[in-house]
């Protein structure tokens, strides 16, 4: 069992926060995902609850996150974003 400390040392966490502090900064990381389709926060979360159940091996984490990430890839706002950037990179050169 690890405490937050130790993840955040390790790089597991992003931060570590006060328990009254908790929710508000829960809420302030979530808020962007509003403006995403509901599907792919449906699809985000999956490995999230597998690593939060405490039975999950880690390649097993794994696997689901690279299967939600290879369909996140594929989708249409994805390769249009990719298309984008692309394009920009074309015209610095």
């Amino acid at each position: 069992m690890w405490d937050a400390d130790a993840a955040l040392a390790r790089g597991l966490v992003a931060a570590v926060v006060p328990r009254d502090e908790l929710l508000p900064t829960a809420v302030g990381l979530a808020r962007p995902l509003g403006g995403q389709r509901r599907a792919y926060v449906e699809r985000a979360i999956v490995p999230l609850r597998g690593a939060g159940d405490g039975r999950s091996a880690y390649a097993d984490l794994l696997d689901a996150e690279s299967g939600e990430q290879e369909w996140s890839m594929n989708q249409p706002e994805f390769l249009a974003g990719l298309a984008a950037i692309r394009a920009r990179i074309g015209r610095r050169r």
